[in-house]
């Protein structure tokens, strides 16, 4: 490699780095402390209820 390989892949190397680092940054400003509450019972009700029809007749989905 040559000195200018060597720098393209330096340079390569920190902006990967740094992109990583201002998406965990971001994450963490904007995910990591997300929280969705649950109702139990509604989501038993979804989990056991009929799948609804489409217009056609036909399972959504299908």
């Amino acid at each position: 490699m040559t000195g200018r390989d060597l720098r393209l892949r330096n340079e390569l190397v920190a902006l990967v780095v740094l992109k990583i680092g201002v998406l965990v940054l971001l994450w963490l400003v904007f995910v990591h402390g997300a929280r969705v509450p649950v109702d139990a019972a509604a989501a038993a009700r979804h989990a056991v209820a009929e799948p609804s029809l489409s217009p056609t007749g036909a399972p959504h989905g299908l």
